[in-house]
């Protein structure tokens, strides 16, 4: 006994393993809820559905893992037909962006060879 009062630590520590492990259970089964809606899988949704703390959230392994796991084995949501792009537009987007590179390519080049110079001056004014 400390002080005239008793030692309750043993049930505190039991108390606060018990809401963990409520928490985690919660957790997962906010996992899989969010799965079964087909929603996307976030650490901010699983929280504010499990009613848990992100920061919490991030000292959960096994949460993080189901985690990462539910948001790669989701499908992608199919873009209708009619807002994908077409061929010919993934074409000229295609040639806009080759012609962007080879000319970014040349400038570089250009670049180089003006910096080798500037640093052949410099060496021949410092001798």
């Amino acid at each position: 006994m400390i002080s005239g009062r008793s030692d309750n630590s043993a049930a505190l520590r039991a108390s606060a393993q018990r809401r963990s492990e409520v928490a985690r259970r919660r957790t997962l089964e906010a996992i899989a809820a969010i799965v079964a809606e087909n929603e996307a899988v976030t650490p901010t949704a699983v929280a504010r559905r499990a009613g848990v703390s992100r920061q919490w959230l991030y000292t959960f392994d096994d949460a993080l893992s189901a985690i990462r796991l539910a948001a790669s084995t989701r499908p992608a949501t199919p873009v209708p037909q009619d807002q994908r792009a077409s061929l010919a537009s993934m074409q000229r987007r295609l040639e806009v962006l080759s012609e962007e590179n080879r000319r970014l390519r040349h400038q570089v080049g250009e670049l180089e060879d003006r910096l080798a110079r500037a640093y052949g001056a410099l060496r021949s004014a410092r001798t």
